[in-house]
């Protein structure tokens, strides 16, 4: 029998996401799945999900480590290595951890905007203190209220769309 093709669908550290397609909806494969490749030297958690084909895996090891082990297994075979992500995309990836790692230490009080936005009015406050009112305090305080009127015009639309 031959090893079922995967790809990486999602690659940032310390997340990578497998995807599985020829094993969707195969929840006896995807447990073997969960059991095994938990087992991979620097898993630190793993997910796997028959419904979407998907395999998640946090790591602090290498792809390469954990495709070997995988075929090792005989549970799948990397089918082509991931193409290069652009750097925006690879930079909007860090962002959303960070904003997740934020809210997780804050106990979901704080997200990256919210942390910008008093880091901002901060800013602008020790600038009037030294009496730079015209152009650095009043441009920091530009942006805290920008920010700040984006991300409640964001939380609207979240609001909405759970209303609907």
């Amino acid at each position: 029998m031959s090893l079922p093709a995967a790809h990486i669908s999602h690659r940032t550290l310390p997340r990578i996401r497998f995807k599985v397609p020829a094993r969707r909806g195969d929840a006896a494969y995807f447990e073997r799945v969960q059991a095994e490749l938990a087992q991979a030297p620097g898993v630190i958690e793993l997910h796997t999900n028959p419904l979407t084909a998907s395999v998640l895996v946090i790591h602090d090891s290498d792809v390469d480590t954990l495709t070997r082990y995988a075929e090792d297994k005989q549970l799948f075979h990397l089918e082509s290595q991931p193409q290069a992500t652009s750097f925006m995309t690879r930079l909007s990836d860090n962002f959303r951890l960070v904003n997740e790692r934020v809210r997780k230490l804050s106990g979901g009080e704080m997200d990256l905007p919210t942390v910008a936005f008093l880091n901002l009015v901060g800013m602008a406050v020790a600038q009037l203190r030294r009496g730079n009112i015209t152009a650095p305090a009043t441009t920091l305080l530009w942006y805290a209220i920008s920010l700040a009127l984006l991300v409640m015009q964001a939380q609207r639309g979240d609001r909405q769309q759970t209303a609907m």
